[in-house]
């Protein structure tokens, strides 16, 4: 594509009066339907561009297909992922999902023709956002101007201006003659609340490296919004995929000796056909509260048939609280009307890992290893937390899938050994 693409001969009056290219702001979220024209199925198209949050990400749907792309400017990386989606509803076997994180500069997107700029020379670590406009390649720097006016099916009988420009760009390897046509305005805004939106996107050109190569697409728009509010959601990695981290920058944070958390425990079955039966079931909640350096922990509960068993306690509905003396290896058992003092074997217990009485670390309580990949961010309740996940087999060779999330630890400002040491030590008398 060049200049000679471009020109349109108007008289120096007409120039002066000739409508300008619409601005799209700083940031934006588009979603269109493109057709390939040398392809046989049209895709769905979802863009998400954060300038000033640095983040950026490219989902295309087709044919039961999910690939998708995020750009996280700020520590220079793309994390891409693969979704297999079955004909029908519920889960499958035979789904195979992948995902995985590299450089940018390593990076190969799976569709050229969407792809956002990147460089392909700059040393690793943050790198520099490029603008929405090289992004949507659109406006400046690309000397788009006015071509005509037009109504047709392409732009759902709305009437549109139409803005010509030439893209040339490395990135994507090809040379665009590139046509935009924006929707006038209307008695009513858009669906996004914009007063004009790109309606109808036309981009045809060669390959800059093998002419005998032409990539010509459209893209129908039904949905445009410029400098909208984002979200983390956006830009997450679905929950429970695994990623291959391939840059390894990620470290996991140091689990403190000594911290407290509640955890919630919730079952479900699945029928035949992948589906929820019966809803979930909570079947157990702990509060839990650990001092690894002076070797005490307690675990408020409402046990499940397995702590139970592990304390050596017949069934019970009411709610238990387990004081654990690591280094004698006694418990004391207490519900609103009795308390009892106990040794439980060490290896039947939360904090011991063999029967000579070895104590597991904080890491091995939380499950960290150094098989954790990171895998982003991600939001649990409401909360951003960073996610690391390991895959494992089984003993019977199948794979299954470990999430791990670090919302926030911190160390214990009051050890919990100050108020329950005195009664540990009245036991043991």
């Amino acid at each position: 594509c060049s200049n000679r693409h471009l020109t349109l001969f108007y008289s120096d009056d007409e120039e002066e009066n000739l409508p300008q290219p619409p601005d799209i702001g700083h940031s934006y979220i588009a979603k269109y339907e493109m057709n390939n024209f040398y392809a046989t199925h049209s895709a769905w198209v979802e863009e998400y561009f954060d300038y000033y949050g640095e983040r950026a990400k490219i989902s295309v749907s087709v044919l039961g297909m999910e690939f998708a792309d995020i750009y996280d400017y700020a520590r220079g990386i793309v994390t891409s992922y693969r979704l297999q989606r079955p004909e029908r509803s519920g889960w499958s076997s035979k789904i195979e999902d992948t995902c995985k994180a590299v450089e940018m500069s390593d990076f190969k997107p799976e569709f050229e023709i969407l792809t956002y700029p990147v460089s392909k020379t700059t040393k690793r670590g943050r790198q520099i956002m490029a603008t929405a406009n090289r992004a949507l390649r659109y406006g400046p720097p690309y000397n788009y101007t006015f071509k005509d006016e037009m109504t047709g099916v392409e732009t759902r009988n709305i009437p549109s201006e139409i803005f010509r420009g030439c893209v040339n760009e490395e990135y994507s390897n090809y040379s665009l003659l590139s046509d935009f046509h924006w929707g006038k305005r209307l008695p009513f805004s858009y669906p996004t609340g914009e007063e004009r939106i790109p309606l109808f996107i036309e981009m045809r050109g060669p390959n800059i490296h093998n002419k005998n190569e032409e990539v010509y697409v459209m893209k129908y728009v039904p949905w445009f919004q410029k400098n909208p509010e984002f979200t983390s959601a956006m830009f997450e990695v679905p929950k429970g995929l695994h990623c291959e981290y391939f840059p390894n920058r990620a470290r996991l944070p140091n689990v403190p000796s000594s911290f407290s958390y509640e955890v919630e425990i919730m079952e479900f079955q699945l029928d035949g056909s992948g589906f929820l039966k019966e809803g979930f079931q909570s079947t157990s909640f702990k509060k839990v509260w650990y001092d690894h350096e002076v070797k005490l922990a307690r675990i408020d509960m409402r046990p499940t048939k397995e702590d139970l068993n592990d304390l050596g306690l017949e069934d019970t509905y009411k709610s238990i609280s387990a004081l654990f003396d690591l280094k004698s290896g006694l418990t004391y058992l207490s519900d609103m009307t009795t308390s009892v003092c106990l040794p439980i074997n060490n290896d039947t217990t939360y904090f011991w890992k063999h029967k000579n009485g070895t104590i597991k670390s904080p890491e091995e309580i939380f499950g960290v290893s150094s098989n954790l990949q990171y895998k982003g961010n991600t939001t649990i309740m409401g909360v951003e937390a960073h996610t690391w996940t390991e895959l494992t087999k089984d003993v019977r060779k199948t794979t299954t899938k470990r999430e791990l999330s670090f919302l926030h630890i911190t160390k214990e400002t009051t050890r919990i050994a100050t108020s329950m040491c005195f009664l540990a030590s009245g036991i043991n008398l």
